[in-house]
């Protein structure tokens, strides 16, 4: 897949396309509504022998507005384009969002971007997409705009699981509530955590369980507790599908109430459950962990002890969840 960026205010020049099946929005996390419009683009592009395009944006529309509102995101900016890549398109544009870029009407945004730059001929978005300064374009509108170039708009239906729209912020929720099934049903894929390995204070070593600090800069944390799941050793880990060379483990995100002085931050650690990666081997590598199963809620223990009695209890059900 190839990625090109665009500059805020497009030229009238094109992309290298001859004509393609465009859709339109920011993909945080590639969840299964996301999959739907990129599967349509994906047909019409077979169909008619268009290249698949995805039209993204950065930063966020809604943070650009509205910067003191911190919402975690569900991807980093490289685990959003190995998504992209994964899904089989031909074509990522990542269009640079200011304040000269937000000004474009609805109409300028479809003549100058689409029709000219993109060389858009089929154009698929979801039923809550707008468009242009101040969110005026609508799906009529942007039909309207399309129609006099052949130019086919398609609406994609909300994509449902038990009776709730799949959205962002349905699994940030869902997340947030250490609820791993909801948020892999809603994603189609395990949540994949991902981060350099940091030192630490080795507390985990001599616990008799050693620890890699994942450092995850502002990819959105699940709720405080124990998980389960599997972590691999590299710098670009699939998406969607766990890789063979796999290792079980358990991630600790908390703020480690047991051991912590004064106003403690949120830690991320590794333990993997086999004896097949020393204690030290992990430093500055990058670690992928797909989040599989949630197992305690983050607790205070009355001594290391009873601390380390608990881990011992969280490694062996873990192993159980983890088999194959």
């Amino acid at each position: 897949m190839k990625v090109l960026r665009s500059p805020s205010i497009p030229s009238s020049s094109s992309f290298p396309v001859e004509a393609s099946a465009v859709t339109i929005g920011n993909f945080d996390g590639c969840h299964r509504g996301h999959q739907q419009l990129i599967s349509r683009i994906q047909w019409q592009a077979k169909t008619h022998g268009y290249s698949s395009l995805c039209l993204t944006f950065d930063p966020n529309p809604k943070q650009f507005f509205k910067p003191e509102r911190k919402v975690g995101k569900l991807f980093q900016a490289q685990q959003k384009l190995r998504a992209l890549t994964e899904l089989g398109l031909d074509l990522t544009v990542i269009q640079e969002f200011d304040q000269n870029f937000s000004r474009l009407t609805p109409s300028e945004f479809y003549q100058t971007l689409l029709k000219q730059r993109l060389k858009a001929k089929a154009i698929v978005i979801g039923h809550d997409f707008r468009f242009g300064c101040n969110r005026k374009g609508t799906l009529d509108i942007l039909r309207n705009l399309a129609e006099p170039d052949a130019c086919v708009v398609e609406e994609v239906a909300p994509q449902q699981w038990r009776d709730e729209i799949i959205s962002s912020s349905s699994i940030r929720k869902a997340l947030g509530e250490s609820d791993l099934t909801k948020a892999r049903e809603l994603l189609g894929r395990p949540y994949l955590l991902e981060g350099a390995v940091v030192s630490g204070q080795k507390l985990g070593r001599q616990l008799g369980f050693p620890t890699a600090n994942v450092f995850t800069g502002d990819q959105l944390l699940p709720g405080l507790g124990v998980y389960a799941g599997f972590a691999v050793i590299d710098k670009a880990p699939s998406i969607f599908h766990i890789p063979a060379h796999k290792q079980a483990c358990i991630l600790n995100i908390g703020k480690r109430p047991t051991v912590s002085d004064g106003e403690p931050t949120v830690t991320t650690e590794v333990h993997i459950l086999s004896d097949d990666i020393g204690a030290d081997a992990l430093y500055g590598e990058t670690l992928g962990v797909y989040l599989t199963n949630f197992i305690r809620s983050e607790q205070k223990f009355s001594s290391l002890d009873e601390l380390k009695k608990q881990i011992q209890k969280d490694c062996h059900q873990a192993r159980q969840l983890l088999r194959p």
